[in-house]
C-alpha cells in the first residue's frame, strides 16, 4: 500500500486507489482507537522523522525529486565497491511522530516526495496532539537536521513542547556552544557503561565513556525566533532568545 498507489485485494481480485487524503484519515482514525485503548503513557516524548514512498512516474499527482544514490558499481573497482550517480526520484513523502517509548506513529501527514522535511511539521504535530489528546500529552519532540526552521522550532516552543535537534556543524551556535564546553562547567554529565565483547573464553569487557555538557542560555541562535532567518537581527532593538545546548564531548 502506498499513498496515491494502489491495494490489491487477494480475496476479491479488485484494485482500489486511495488518495493520499484519505490515507491520512484511515490511519488517524486507527490511532484514536489506540488512544482509547490507553496505549500511550500520559506524557509523552516524540520523535518526527520523513520516509520516501517511491512510486513510478505513471502515478497520478505523484511528485519528482534529483537525488544522489549509490549503485553497485560495474567495470574495473574493487569487489562490493558503489558509485554515486544521480537519479529522478518519483512519488511521496511521510511525514510520521513516533511515541518514542513504543516506537508506534500517533500521526502522519502525506505530500509530494520533493516537499522539504520542515514543511508541515507544524500540520503533522497538530494532528498528533489531536490523536492523543483524550489520554495524553506531548511534552517533547525530537526532529533532524532537515527540520533545521528557526520559525517552525519557534512555533514549537510556545505550544509548551520542548524539541531537541542537532545543530550543523557550520553553525555560529555550534561553534559557540563547543568553545563553551570546553571551559570547566558544572553542568557536565558522565555516564560509563560496561560493554562485553566476544564469545565464549574470548569475551572481554571495555569500559566505555559518554560527556556530556549543558550550555544554559546560548545567545548565539538568531535564527529562533517568530520570523525565523526571515528577521533582521542587525536592528538595534533585536534581542536573541536563548536555548539551551547540550554538546556531546565523548561519545561511546
Amino acid at each position: 500500500m502506498s499513498p496515491g498507489g494502489k491495494i490489491v485485494d487477494a480475496g476479491h481480485n479488485q484494485i482500489v486507489k486511495i488518495t493520499p487524503r484519505r490515507l491520512e484519515n484511515f490511519f488517524n482514525h486507527s490511532i484514536e482507537r489506540l488512544v482509547q485503548a490507553r496505549v500511550f503513557p500520559k506524557y509523552i516524548h516524540a520523535a518526527c522523522d520523513t520516509t520516501f514512498s517511491e512510486t513510478t512516474d505513471q502515478y497520478e499527482g505523484c511528485g519528482s525529486v534529483f537525488r544522489e544514490r549509490k549503485v553497485k558499481a560495474r567495470g574495473y573497482r574493487k569487489a562490493g565497491e558503489l558509485k554515486a550517480v544521480k537519479v529522478w526520484l518519483y512519488g511521496w513523502k511521510v511525514w510520521a511522530i513516533y511515541e518514542v517509548q513504543t516506537g508506534i506513529p500517533i500521526a502522519i501527514k502525506i505530500d509530494t516526495i520533493e516537499k522539504p522535511d520542515n514543511l508541515h511539521v507544524l500540520e503533522v504535530l497538530e494532528q498528533a496532539k489531536q490523536n492523543v489528546k483524550q489520554t495524553s500529552v506531548i511534552r517533547s519532540l525530537v526532529v533532524d537536521r532537515g527540520f533545521l526552521d528557526g520559525k517552525s522550532l519557534y512555533a514549537i516552543d510556545q505550544q509548551g513542547i520542548e524539541f531537541v535537534i542537532p545543530l550543523k556543524s557550520n553553525m555560529e551556535a555550534t561553534r559557540d556552544a563547543r568553545a563553551l564546553a570546553l571551559e570547566v562547567s558544572p553542568s557536565t554529565e558522565t555516564r560509563e557503561v560496561t560493554v562485553t565483547h566476544g564469545y565464549g573464553k574470548n569475551t572481554w569487557d571495555e569500559k566505555v565513556l559518554t560527556t556530556l555538557v549543558g550550555i544554559p542560555g546560548l545567545m548565539s541562535c538568531d535564527w529562533f525566533n517568530p520570523e525565523g532567518s526571515e528577521a533582521n537581527t542587525a536592528k538595534k532593538d533585536y534581542e536573541p532568545i536563548p536555548l539551551n545546548a547540550v554538546v556531546v564531548k565523548t561519545w561511546n
